[in-house]
């Protein structure tokens, strides 16, 4: 079935995904990526040691994929334990994985 711009301009997206964070008690959003936080995303996956913080700051969202935190946020997630900071990272790349591997398996 072929749709039309305006058909696909109005199926909602699903911008974010909720992952419980043991720490903090709750769940915290993770959200899809764009085109440009992508790019983001791979020049920060080259950068050794991988700088978790601005992972975090990438993938953390509010329900509507809206970031969550700001460079403001950027002291407290410093001093947030890394375990905390790989629970939202692991997410974000799992989301990141399943979307591509939805898009593969469309392909086949």
């Amino acid at each position: 079935m072929n749709l039309t711009l305006a058909e696909i301009k109005s199926r909602p997206i699903v911008k974010a995904r909720p992952v419980f964070v043991e720490d903090w008690g709750g769940d915290v959003h993770v959200k899809r990526l764009n085109t440009l936080e992508h790019a983001r995303f791979q020049a920060l996956v080259k950068t050794d040691p991988p700088p978790l913080v601005d992972f975090v700051l990438l993938f953390a969202a509010n329900e509507d994929g809206t970031a969550l935190f700001s460079e403001d946020d950027r002291a407290f997630l410093e001093d947030t334990p890394m375990e905390v900071l790989e629970t939202i990272f692991m997410a974000g790349v799992e989301l990141l994985s399943s979307t591509r591997k939805a898009r593969d398996d469309a392909k086949n």
